[in-house]
């Protein structure tokens, strides 16, 4: 990525800790970046107007994991949960 440049990125699992500050870092240099969730209630960041949010509906998965890649030249992968199982 190049401060001339945009890339388009797909963060997946935008809702963590280290998936929080990447997201913010990459809008705070311009990039185009889009974020693939799960469905939350929970409060929006302060860049959450500044993303592309897609919503990761397990009836639909398929379609969600399309429309996330289309165009991304990078994706970073962030997805998990945290707990006992």
């Amino acid at each position: 990525m190049t401060a001339t440049s945009k890339t388009r990125v797909l963060v997946w699992g935008a809702r963590g800790f280290i998936s929080h500050h990447l997201v913010s870092a990459l809008v705070a240099r311009g990039e185009d970046v889009s974020v693939l969730t799960r469905p939350s209630s929970d409060l929006p960041s302060a860049w959450a107007d500044a993303v592309r949010w897609i919503s990761l509906d397990p009836a639909r998965r398929d379609r969600a994991f399309d429309a996330a890649l289309d165009g991304a030249s990078v994706v970073f992968n962030l997805a998990g949960s945290s707990g006992a199982v």
